[in-house]
């Protein structure tokens, strides 16, 4: 084992977003994260996330639609090429439907409508739409609650908030410290790379959990820090790898805890599907 894989291993690092002395270290990240984006060609099944990918993914998508009705006005955080967008308008008559993306989406097609922005700062008026939808993505957020916020105040009055993401409330994301390399334990000792393995069991077994135990105390006390991974593992491998980009552990609950603390016209909340790997979340305003 070289220097550098320990000193790899060994560099991990999660602050608060919420602490206003973090502001300029999360910026810089923002911004480092913002270039890996620039630089890194995605696969085409990654620009092109949709309803029929994954067998799970289809499931809690499938579950949408309850909140949908036509005549609304939705907006989606999160678009990526806008497939999901056609299957979504393809079953409901919205009113009007807008996409926000980084980057622009590889084709447009009426009467869909895509904007280029950051899901910190999203460039609509308050009070301006019905439904809001993200999917798979306030875990690649640097600053979540800016996200929330800005939903918060786009969103009209008994409008509906629907974020589906991974569930990280036990297990660990991809983009964590898991061993010296990327990869399951099993494979590791394939390739006889013992001390690898056995890293990666202290890790998933012990490190990790020890770590979602302790942030499901603080949330159960009403302690909300939505940590971010400032060295997260996209930025150690080659091209592009699922979900190696992701930087914040989400958990329903502290959304929720967030949401009922924060906002004073928090309505109403279900979390409609969870499973080990994902979970939907519908939080109504009053």
């Amino acid at each position: 084992m070289s220097a550098q894989a320990m000193r790899n291993y060994e560099k991990e690092r999660y602050i608060s977003s919420l602490l206003l002395e973090n502001r300029p270290v999360l910026e810089r990240f923002h911004k480092a994260m913002f270039d890996y984006y620039s630089k890194t060609p995605y696969p085409d099944w990654a620009r092109e996330a949709c309803f029929h990918t994954q067998q799970d993914v289809r499931e809690v998508q499938s579950k949408l639609y309850p909140y949908f009705s036509s005549g609304a006005r939705l907006l989606e955080v999160g678009c990526a090429d806008g497939t999901t967008a056609k299957e979504i308008v393809s079953h409901f008559k919205v009113n009007l439907y807008a996409g926000v993306n980084l980057f622009p989406p590889k084709s447009v097609e009426d009467p869909l409508q895509f904007v280029i922005a950051t899901a910190h700062a999203l460039p609509f008026r308050s009070n301006a739409w019905d439904v809001i939808l993200s999917m798979f993505l306030i875990e690649h957020i640097v600053f979540p609650s800016f996200f929330l916020d800005e939903s918060w105040r786009i969103l009209r009055p008994g409008g509906c908030l629907l974020v589906v993401a991974p569930d990280f409330s036990f297990h660990a994301m991809p983009s964590e410290r898991i061993g010296l390399s990327y990869g399951c334990g099993r494979e590791k000792l394939k390739h006889g790379k013992l001390l690898d393995a056995l890293l990666t069991a202290y890790d998933t077994r012990l490190r990790v959990r020890l770590i979602r135990t302790f942030r499901r105390n603080s949330l159960r006390q009403g302690v909300f820090s939505f940590p971010v991974l400032t060295n997260p593992r996209c930025f150690r491998l080659p091209g592009f790898t699922s979900d190696c980009d992701a930087v914040y552990p989400v958990c329903p609950e502290e959304i929720l805890g967030y949401l009922r603390k924060e906002k004073p016209d928090f309505d109403s909340a279900e979390i409609f599907h969870r499973n080990r790997s994902s979970f939907g979340l519908a939080v109504r305003k009053r």
